[in-house]
C-alpha cells in the first residue's frame, strides 16, 4: 500500500531515523576514540574495537533482520531492534558508573546495540520498496542516503561537542534518538502496509540464487562498491580522528567539525542525486561511474599528505563520489529485486556495506604505521570497482545510450 500526500515526508522522517540511528552508532564516537583510549590506557588497534565491537554484530544481523522481516513483518522486526538498542544503551550507560570491570560491560553494552542496529538497518529500504513507487521511490532513496550523509555528518560534530562535558553521555543522546524512532514508526506506518513473504528458507535461497545468475552484472559492482566504499570512508575517518588530533590548527573539540567536513559531500550529492535520479540504465550507470572517478581521485589525492587541508580536501571528493554512486546503486538493485525477497536482498547488501564500516577502523589503525602502504592499499580496492565495472557492463553510456539494453543483459 503506497504512502500519498502529507504523510510521505512525515514517514519518510522516521524511516530514515533507522539507518541514521546504525551510522550513528559509530559516527558519533568517532571523534571520542582518542579520549576512550587515554581512559582505558589502550592501544591504537584496541580502541579500534571499540568502534568494531558495535560494527559486527550490526553487519551480521543485518542480514537476519531482513529475512526475519519478510517473513514476521518489518514492524514487529524494526520494535525488537530498536528495543534491543535502547537495552545496550542502558547497559553501556549503567557500567561506566556502577561496575568496576567497566571496559567489558561497555562492550558488551556496545555488542548488543550493534545487534539492534543490524536488525532495523535494512528495514529502512525494504519499507521504502514496499511503500512507494515511481519518481517517489527513486526520491525516497536518495532521502534515506541523505539520512545516512546527515547522520555521518552531524554525528561527529555532537561527539565534539560530548569532549567538553563527558563522552560518555553519547549513549544517553543514542538512546533517545532511538526511542523517537521507535514511538515514530508506530505512529506513522500502518500495519496493513506491510507484506510478508510466504517463501520457505530454502525458496527463499533458490531465489536469491537465480537472481545473481540472471542479474550479476548489475549485483557485483553494487556489492562490491556498497561494501568497500564505506570500509574506505569509515577507514578514513578513523585516520582523520588522530590526524585532526595531531596536526589540526583547531582546538580539540573542533576535530568532530573537521571529521563532518567530507561528509557535507556525501550528503549534498546523495541529496542531488536522489532528486535528479531517472528512472532509466544509462542514469544509474553514470551515476555510478561518475562517483567511482570521484573516489579514486579522492584516494589519489592523499598522496599530498603534508598539507592538513589537502587530506580533509582529498576525504571530500572521497565522500562525494560515494553520495554519487550510493543512491544510484540503491535504485538500481531495487529495480531488479522481487517483492518476496526485498528483505532478504536488501539485508545481504545492507550487510556487505557494514561489514565495510566493521573492519575499515580496524584495518587503518594498522596499515596508519605506513602512510604511503596505507595510500596503496585503498587505492586498490577502490580500482577494483572499477574493474569489476569494466568486466560486467558491455555498454557504457559515454557518447551513445545504453538504455536499450534490459537490466539482466547489461
Amino acid at each position: 500500500m503506497n504512502i500519498k500526500g502529507s504523510n510521505i515526508s512525515f514517514s519518510i522522517f522516521f524511516i530514515g531515523l533507522l539507518p541514521f540511528i546504525m551510522v550513528m552508532g559509530n559516527s558519533l564516537f568517532i571523534p571520542l576514540v582518542p579520549s576512550i583510549q587515554k581512559t582505558f590506557q589502550l592501544t591504537t588497534v584496541e580502541s579500534g574495537w571499540f568502534l568494531t565491537s558495535f560494527s559486527v554484530p550490526a553487519a551480521f544481523f543485518v542480514l537476519i533482520g531482513g529475512v526475519v522481516s519478510d517473513h514476521f513483518g518489518r514492524k514487529r522486526i524494526c520494535a525488537i531492534g530498536l528495543i534491543l538498542i535502547i537495552g545496550g544503551c542502558i547497559l553501556s550507560t549503567i557500567s561506566l558508573f556502577y561496575v568496576s570491570a567497566s571496559w567489558n560491560f561497555l562492550i558488551a553494552g556496545r555488542v548488543i546495540q550493534g545487534v539492534g542496529a543490524g536488525i532495523v538497518s535494512p528495514l529502512a529500504m525494504a519499507f521504502i520498496a514496499e511503500l512507494y513507487d515511481g519518481k517517489e521511490r527513486l526520491k525516497a532513496f536518495g532521502t534515506i542516503e541523505v539520512y545516512n550523509g546527515v547522520g555521518k555528518l552531524i554525528s561527529p560534530i555532537l561527539g565534539g561537542f560530548m569532549l567538553l562535558l563527558s563522552w560518555n553521555i553519547s549513549f544517553i543522546l543514542y538512546l533517545a534518538i532511538a526511542l523517537l524512532a521507535l514511538a515514530g514508526i508506530f505512529i506513522s506506518i500502518r500495519k496493513e502496509s506491510i507484506t510478508n513473504s510466504s517463501l520457505s528458507l530454502k525458496q527463499l535461497i533458490r531465489s536469491q540464487n537465480q537472481m545473481w545468475q540472471e542479474h550479476w552484472r548489475w549485483l557485483l559492482p553494487i556489492t562490491y562498491g556498497g561494501g568497500v566504499g564505506m570500509f574506505l570512508l569509515f577507514g578514513y575517518l578513523f585516520y582523520l580522528s588522530y590526524v585532526s588530533e595531531q596536526a589540526s590548527p583547531f582546538p580539540s573539540e573542533w576535530n568532530g567539525v573537521i571529521i563532518a567536513f567530507p561528509l557535507i559531500g556525501l550528503t549534498v550529492c546523495s541529496y542531488v542525486t536522489g532528486r535528479f535520479l531517472k528512472n532509466t540504465t544509462d542514469m544509474y550507470k553514470r551515476m555510478m561511474l561518475y562517483g567511482v572517478m570521484l573516489m579514486v581521485a579522492g584516494t589519489l589525492g592523499l598522496f599530498a599528505r603534508e598539507s592538513f587541508s589537502f587530506i580533509v580536501l582529498a576525504m571530500f571528493f572521497f565522500a562525494a563520489g560515494l553520495g554519487i554512486f550510493l543512491p544510484a546503486a540503491n535504485a538500481a538493485l531495487a529495480a531488479i529485486v522481487s517483492k518476496e525477497t526485498r528483505g532478504a536482498v536488501f539485508a545481504s547488501y545492507s550487510m556487505i556495506r557494514f561489514l565495510g564500516v566493521a573492519f575499515g577502523p580496524v584495518l587503518f589503525g594498522i596499515w596508519m604505521t605506513n602512510m604511503e602502504q596505507l595510500i596503496f592499499n585503498a587505492f586498490f580496492f577502490i580500482s577494483g570497482l572499477a574493474l569489476f565495472m569494466a568486466m560486467s557492463w558491455h555498454c557504457f553510456p559515454i557518447g551513445h545510450d545504453c538504455d536499450h539494453e534490459k537490466m539482466s543483459h547489461i
